[in-house]
């Protein structure tokens, strides 16, 4: 697989936005399009209009190939993309959606960044870690279960909170840490499953002419196992 994460531009504006809110890509059944939804669930949420989104740009994994998706669809609560190859595909990115103050007196002033991925189908071979990744998520599908590694920079991170949102009630979700070689426990239950992860850099900057003392990362999974 190609190595470069960071090939999908998406700048969220900072509109209609929510709590626990995450960017989650999520396939159809077919594997051949794809939602992007900014939701606490793996569903559009209607509550939420959809900020703007500049750049259009997706970056699908095909064998060694990177290829660069334009013009996405905007649905109503989500954006559509239609997915080129057949056949076990990652497709991925990062999101930056800009500076968020929060916490008492509004003293947390924070860029925050996605990482969202989505694998269709079980690839042929194992994944593994980007060098280049801040934070990601790898699922591991052998045998009809699931286990979820959470990695930065290339390397397994342990003690890490992984939320899991469970197959069937979108809202039923599974907090777990990841052990020391960074895997999460072991998932059986046949489904669509979505994952995020937090990963905070004491690092300050200026964004769209907004200054941060912090960047938070959350890297998101859709990921669905087999009967």
């Amino acid at each position: 697989m190609h190595r470069t994460l960071a090939c999908c531009l998406l700048v969220l504006a900072m509109a209609g936005t929510a709590g626990a809110h995450f960017v989650f890509i999520v396939p159809d059944k077919g594997g051949s399009t794809v939602k992007i939804v900014f939701s606490d669930s793996l569903e559009p949420d209607e509550a939420v209009p959809m900020p703007k989104i500049d750049g259009k740009k997706l970056m699908v994994e095909l064998k060694t190939t990177c290829v660069d998706l334009q013009d996405l669809k905007k649905a109503e609560h989500c954006y559509e993309a239609t997915i080129p190859g057949k056949g076990p595909r990652v497709v991925h990115g990062t999101v930056e959606y800009g500076v968020v103050t929060r916490g008492k007196d509004k003293k947390e002033t924070f860029l925050l960044v996605y990482h969202p991925r989505a694998v269709i189908g079980k690839p042929k071979a194992a994944m593994k870690p980007y060098a280049e990744a801040t934070i990601e998520i790898i699922p591991t599908l052998d045998e009809g279960k699931l286990r979820l590694m959470g990695a930065s920079k290339g390397k397994a991170v342990a003690d890490a909170e992984v939320t899991v949102i469970l197959p069937g009630d979108k809202k039923d979700t599974r907090k777990v840490k990841t052990d020391r070689k960074g895997l999460t426990e072991t998932f059986d239950t046949p489904g669509r499953y979505g994952a995020y992860v937090r990963h905070s850099e004491t690092k300050s900057g200026e964004h769209d002419g907004k200054k941060y003392d912090e960047v938070r990362h959350y890297a998101t999974l859709v990921v669905h196992l087999p009967k």
